[in-house]
């Protein structure tokens, strides 16, 4: 049985290591993992494909994603900015993201991540991430 503490859901914060290549199994345009962490479900759009691939999952899943021009922004949503933000290439590529950590969020983490959603893309914004 899964230890409710660490499963990924509404209001937690997950720490993803994330990796990115020219395919599904050659993680090889990051040197090393990059460490991302998020509030799992704060968008007002409600939860974005990115999220829902790890929904109920525990620490140590991982899942891949075939991040190709606009389909970044269906994919990532309000999170498109800040993980190209963070990652040296920019689409098209494939993302390997593994859980590392799950915790909840503590209050003030929440209402960040919250305002944080409204100035960022998933419904056609000019960031530069090409969604908008």
């Amino acid at each position: 049985m899964k230890d409710k503490k660490s499963v990924v859901d509404y209001l937690k914060k997950v720490t993803l290591e994330l990796e990115a290549g020219t395919g599904p199994d050659r993680m090889n345009l990051t040197d090393t993992p990059l460490q991302h962490a998020f509030v799992f479900g704060v968008a007002s759009n409600g939860i974005t494909p990115f999220e829902k691939a790890f929904f109920s999952r525990t620490v140590g899943d991982e899942h891949i994603f075939d991040i190709q021009g606009q389909n970044a922004c269906d994919t990532l949503g309000h999170l498109t900015s800040p993980l190209l933000a963070q990652l040296p290439v920019t689409p098209p590529f494939f993302l390997k993201a593994r859980i590392t950590h799950v915790a909840q969020a503590d209050n003030r983490e929440v209402i960040q991540a919250m305002a944080a959603t409204l100035n960022d893309c998933g419904d056609g914004c000019d960031c530069g991430c090409g969604c908008g």
